[in-house]
């Protein structure tokens, strides 16, 4: 049987992402790299989390949290967490887009799995992208593929599919958004804590967003990765 986390973790979160803009015949592209550093305490049913640093590169520009961010998140019927905090309702704001960037860490696995188990959990959540509020739907499938006794680790590969839909002011034209998504990732859970302890991943997702008088489209390659501050 799986343990409920009862005891405080930090991880080190990282991502990097090439990001291809095309409008009319004009062609940008951008990289992203991110980093922050988060710390979770359980709070009986609720996880307190705290980002204490979040660093985003791109464009020769650097954006940074002008002081910690801090969510309580709590687990919903359908798997996800959900987060509550200040700022949090203003998507384009860093806290949310901090807060968000947490979310690969939080898995509530079965209480009982053992190799071959599979489950999923799903969540519907409000995005920013340049400053359009995007409703997303995101799936999550979970399968347990090794389970190392000796190591206490369980290794769990996930697919995530998402879409997207918005509408909002872009550049100056009214515009419509939608977008599909697609991960995969591998983890690592700890038997003892019930932690996620590491994990790698993948994604890539496309948007367009048809204006009145033209369509962008964006595309996104993303790797991620995140690991534990402390030994637990």
């Amino acid at each position: 049987m799986l343990p409920v986390p009862e005891e405080a973790a930090a991880y080190v979160v990282e991502s990097s992402a090439v990001i291809v803009a095309r409008a009319d015949t004009m062609v940008r592209t951008d990289t992203a790299i991110v980093r922050g550093e988060v710390s979770v305490v359980p709070r009986g049913a609720a996880l307190d989390v705290t980002i204490s640093a979040f660093v985003v590169h791109m464009g020769g520009a650097t954006v940074s949290l002008p002081q910690p961010a801090r969510a309580l998140g709590r687990f919903d019927r359908h798997g996800a967490i959900a987060f509550q905090g200040a700022a949090l309702d203003d998507c384009a704001s860093p806290t949310a887009a901090a807060v968000e960037f947490t979310r690969d860490l939080w898995v509530r696995p079965p209480s009982r799995v053992q190799v071959g188990d599979a489950w999923t959990d799903s969540a519907s959540l409000t995005l920013c992208r340049d400053g359009v509020p995007l409703q997303s739907t995101i799936v999550r499938e979970y399968r347990v593929m090794t389970v190392d006794s000796a190591a206490q680790f369980l290794t769990i590969v996930r697919r995530t599919r998402a879409t997207l839909t918005g509408s909002g002011a872009l550049r100056g034209d009214t515009v419509s958004v939608s977008g599909r998504g697609t991960g995969e990732a591998t983890l690592r859970l700890s038997i003892r804590s019930g932690w996620l302890v590491d994990g790698t991943g993948t994604s890539q997702l496309r948007l367009e967003a048809a204006g009145r008088n033209r369509v962008q489209s964006v595309e996104q390659q993303l790797r991620f990765s995140f690991s534990p501050t402390t030994h637990r």
